[in-house]
């Protein structure tokens, strides 16, 4: 149990060994709480905090909870001491739940992983099923809360397929039909269980919708078919509007339908709904992040040709929204162009001028491997000096499947051991300091010798990119590490 699914690193408890309400009120969550008094946002809160920094506030996570948080007079004299001060603050109920207790999907989306799908755990990942502790005792706590909550979020997996959801609902119904109820769904399943359930709440519905196109849809959505979830957003849209809520288009903007942000924006005013765009972080091939400064500025330029409506506020909502996703774009282009001319075409994660090719041919053979082929997919020119510098593989299309097969020769946990010791020797070429990566590795070894899913451990460092992995492991502490690891791989 987290503060929000942004934030994985800082652990309120872990359910069953921890209940909802210990989870709430206990000291992990109270440290947190310090943290934000403190406008400290090392606490797990990376990735908003990048994000306020680019100027993307729509895409921070932070601002849905701004309207949750109790008025405070500012007028007076320390009022803000008086109420979050140091010595003491009261905790109050939660007004908030955000649900995400399943990974059951039905889709195995190129931006997803086995985590978030199990479609993708069993037949992308090759993976057995998670476990799932979540059971009626946790659905029974839950409903303690219920008199008291103003809201309840729900994310998958695929909402509308995890049980869990659905015995909630019905307690919803029984307890407090007044909640607001917030339903973020691929939009491929409905039927009459579903709308029996909808029907008897107050939800808001948020699609998960990235192209209007239905081959480019069915690239990134695979297993669905883009006309039945136009045909189910037609329900959607007269429920929401039947019930006085909202309905609402949350995209993912990456590589490949990057081109499409400004027609998904004039869909979204057609339908009179809003549109709210996602950061894409990982996996490194599909981010926006990861092309070129010339890419970049292709993109850039296609939205300023963008012939913007700012008819209604609603519209200009949007356009807003649009906008900083522009400016987040922006951002990334100039990362990528402070970098010198020679290296434009190489992953901006490592400073080739330092790394040194003795160094490089002495590491252990596995190691050694498992360097080139990472670095190989940093360069993106076939031709660029650095490929014949280092001996660097040419033939390397997919690292991911590269790594994967090594993993299934060597054995899971020997390249799982190799792999870090490549982390290891990468990571002083990174522009990630921490000097204390070396033994958060130990660390990390060592979890994954007592998980219970070590398996899952070795393809999710494979899915979500070696050098994203540095720098989520340099951001955080080894106890906010070790926390994180025990939640995600249940480490024993």
């Amino acid at each position: 149990m987290t503060a929000c699914c942004f934030n994985r690193s800082h652990l309120l408890g872990i359910y069953p060994r921890t209940s909802v309400k210990e989870a709430w009120y206990g000291a992990a969550a109270d440290t947190l709480r310090q943290y934000m008094v403190d406008g400290n946002l090392d606490g797990g809160c990376k990735l908003c905090h990048l994000a306020i920094e680019s100027g993307n506030y729509s895409g921070t996570k932070a601002r849905y909870y701004d309207g949750y948080a109790h008025s405070i007079d500012y007028t007076k004299k320390n009022g803000l001491l008086k109420w979050f001060g140091k010595q003491s603050f009261k905790v109050l109920p939660p007004k908030v739940f955000e649900f995400e207790l399943s990974n059951v999907c039905n889709l195995e989306c190129v931006m997803c992983d086995g985590y978030f799908s199990s479609s993708i755990r069993q037949n992308r990942e090759h993976l057995p099923p998670l476990s799932n502790p979540y059971d009626d005792k946790f659905v029974d706590e839950i409903a303690e809360f219920l008199p008291g909550i103003t809201d309840l979020k729900f994310l998958g997996g695929e909402p509308f397929l995890i049980d869990a959801y659905l015995k909630i609902w019905e307690r919803v119904k029984a307890i407090n039909p007044a909640i607001n109820i917030h339903i973020t769904t691929n939009g491929t399943v409905l039927n009459t269980r579903v709308k029996e359930l909808l029907e008897g709440m107050r939800c808001g519905i948020v699609l998960s919708l990235d192209s209007l196109h239905p081959d480019t849809y069915a690239q990134i959505r695979l297993k669905g078919q883009l006309a039945r979830v136009l045909q189910n957003m037609d329900y959607f849209l007269d429920y929401t509007q039947r019930k006085q809520t909202y309905f609402s288009i949350a995209v993912c903007p990456m590589q490949i339908n990057c081109s499409e942000m400004p027609a998904l924006v004039d869909f979204a005013n057609e339908k009179n709904v809003s549109i709210h765009f996602n950061t894409v972080w990982n996996p490194e091939e599909v981010s926006l992040r990861f092309l070129r400064a010339s890419e970049l500025e292709q993109v850039l330029a296609l939205y300023e040709q963008y012939k913007r409506v700012l008819k209604t506020n609603l519209h200009r909502e949007n356009y807003a929204r649009f906008t900083e996703l522009t400016e987040q774009i922006k951002t990334w282009r100039n990362e990528r162009a402070a970098m010198p001319e020679h290296l434009q075409d190489i992953h901006w994660a490592v400073n080739f001028n330092e790394l040194s090719v003795d160094a490089v041919n002495a590491l252990p053979e596995t190691t050694k491997s498992i360097v080139k082929i990472q670095l190989r997919a940093l360069i993106k020119a076939q031709e660029h000096p650095f490929v014949a510098q280092l001996h660097l593989p040419t033939n390397i299309a997919d690292p991911k499947s590269a790594f994967e097969q090594i993993s299934v020769q060597q054995g899971h946990e020997k390249f799982f051991k190799d792999y870090l010791a490549a982390m290891r020797f990468l990571q002083p070429y990174s522009p990630f300091a921490d000097t204390g990566f070396s033994q958060k590795m130990d660390d990390i070894m060592q979890m994954y010798v007592q998980s219970s899913i070590p398996e899952t451990i070795v393809s999710d460092f494979i899915r979500t990119g070696m050098f994203f992995q540095i720098e989520l492991i340099c951001s955080q502490s080894a106890s906010q590490l070790r926390d994180m690891m025990y939640g995600r791989y249940h480490a024993t």
